[in-house]
């Protein structure tokens, strides 16, 4: 996971505009949420299959 967030990071130090920052953070933040999403969704159903 690290790893990719470290190559996400990566085009901010290049292009030093600000509206390239705002619209990786965007990216970055929507990417995150997903995957927070499914490591949920994953605990949950290792939840339900242990009380089964």
């Amino acid at each position: 996971m690290n790893q990719f967030f470290i190559l996400n990071y990566s085009p901010k130090t290049v292009g030093g505009r600000w509206k390239i920052q705002v619209e990786d953070k965007r990216a970055e933040n929507a990417i995150f949420h997903q995957v927070i999403l499914l490591i949920i969704r994953m605990i949950i159903v290792e939840r339900w299959k242990m009380e089964d």
